[in-house]
Parts: C-alpha cells; sequence; structure tokens
C-alpha cells in the first residue's frame, strides 16, 4: 500500500460494493466493476489480473478448484486454491451475463475500473481508496473460519 493509500474497515468496504451495485444520485450502478473489485478482495490478486480472468482459468482438480496464473504485473507463474463458494460466486455471475468458459469474465479496462471506484468513493466521501481494495483484516478471520467475505446479492 502506498503513502496516499489509506487501509478500508469492514464498513468502508461493505458500502463500497454496495454503493457500486445500487449507484447514486452522481454515478449509475456498476454490477461488473463491483464484482470485479469483491474478487480482487477475496483472491487476493491485483486489479489487472482480475480484469485478465477467464472462467476457464479456473480448473477443477480433484475435489478442489485451482487458478494458475501468470501475473501480469512481474510476470511470475501463481497457482492457488479457488474456495468452491468463490467459483460458485464466478461461474453464477458468468451464468447470469451469459458470458462463456473461455470468454474475459469483465471485459474493462483498469482505467475504467478506477473512474467508477473514484465516483463511488466520492460520492461516499472517502479518500486515498485506491484499486488495490484488500479484505479488511476482521474480514480474513472470517475467511479463515470458512464463511467468505463475499457480500451478499441484492435482488
Amino acid at each position: 500500500m502506498n503513502k496516499r493509500t489509506k487501509a478500508l474497515t469492514t464498513e468502508q468496504y461493505t458500502e463500497i460494493i454496495k454503493t457500486m451495485r445500487e449507484g447514486t444520485v452522481s454515478c449509475r450502478p456498476n454490477d461488473r466493476v463491483a464484482t470485479a473489485l469483491v474478487l480482487e478482495g477475496n483472491l487476493g490478486l491485483r486489479i489487472s489480473d482480475i480484469l485478465r480472468l477467464r472462467l476457464c482459468d479456473i480448473v477443477h482438480d480433484g475435489d478442489r478448484y485451482r487458478l494458475e496464473i501468470t501475473e501480469k504485473k512481474t510476470g511470475k507463474q501463481r497457482s492457488f486454491t479457488v474456495p468452491l463458494v468463490i467459483y460458485q460466486y464466478i461461474d453464477n455471475y458468468c451464468l447470469r451475463n451469459g458470458i462463456g468458459r473461455s470468454e474475459r469474465i469483465f471485459p474493462l479496462t483498469e482505467r475504467a475500473v478506477q473512474k467508477q471506484l473514484a465516483l463511488v468513493c466520492d460520492a461516499l466521501g472517502y479518500e486515498g481508496i485506491g484499486t488495490h481494495l484488500e479484505i479488511p483484516p476482521e474480514r480474513h478471520a472470517i475467511s479463515a473460519c470458512g464463511g467468505m467475505s463475499i457480500p451478499e446479492q441484492t435482488a
């Protein structure tokens, strides 16, 4: 985290995602960007790597799901387990939005995500929030206990 970026509280994280999904007077709802930011926080990847994801990048490996990527920024290979609840969240998002297994899940640019996040943060009065949304530490503890911090879908 750089000097200008502030760590989020659980309430701020939740409010940003909720506002992104519902919209405000100054910005339209954007479920696509909200979902990309939720995955960024839950998978611990940079937004540049989230925006390159395809459902076929997540491989069913025995009784688990595995994601192997080459990080855009560092060029390093990275492989890790994707919890079932996160895979289901991604799979449901793709089904609802007619996204094929080999298509990019989020056909967005980093700049588009930054702009939408800035609009929402301005509307909420938050300053110094960057696109590397880390789940607040208390939410990581929730994740470690088996409960993911993926916000509930609003109807």
